[in-house]
């Protein structure tokens, strides 16, 4: 047993590959900045990636990602809620990581 993405399950599934168990949706593809960029630097490059979508060209840029993303959103700490609970699960499990 094991824990795979939905596009590499969907890749294998007809290979044998056999879902025993979904978790809820998770974040990924997190944007960071290093603190030594410019506060304004930042704040620019957020607006500019949160308004790519509505530019030409943007939907396909956006898709190199992950196919069917459609817009970025500004991330929050309880975005990153669920992951806690799976690998707090995990840990009470013994399950190492």
């Amino acid at each position: 047993a094991g824990a795979v993405k939905d596009d590499v399950f969907l890749q294998y599934e007809s290979r044998g590959l056999r879902s025993l168990a979904t978790s809820m949706p998770l974040s990924d593809h997190l944007f960071v900045a290093g603190n030594r960029l410019p506060a304004e630097k930042v704040r620019r490059l957020q607006a500019l990636l949160q308004q790519l979508h509505q530019s030409p060209g943007g939907s396909q840029i956006l898709n190199t990602l992950t196919r069917g993303v459609t817009a970025l959103l500004p991330v929050q700490d309880s975005d990153y809620d669920s992951l806690r609970a799976v690998l707090t699960r995990m840990k009470d499990l013994g399950v190492s990581y």
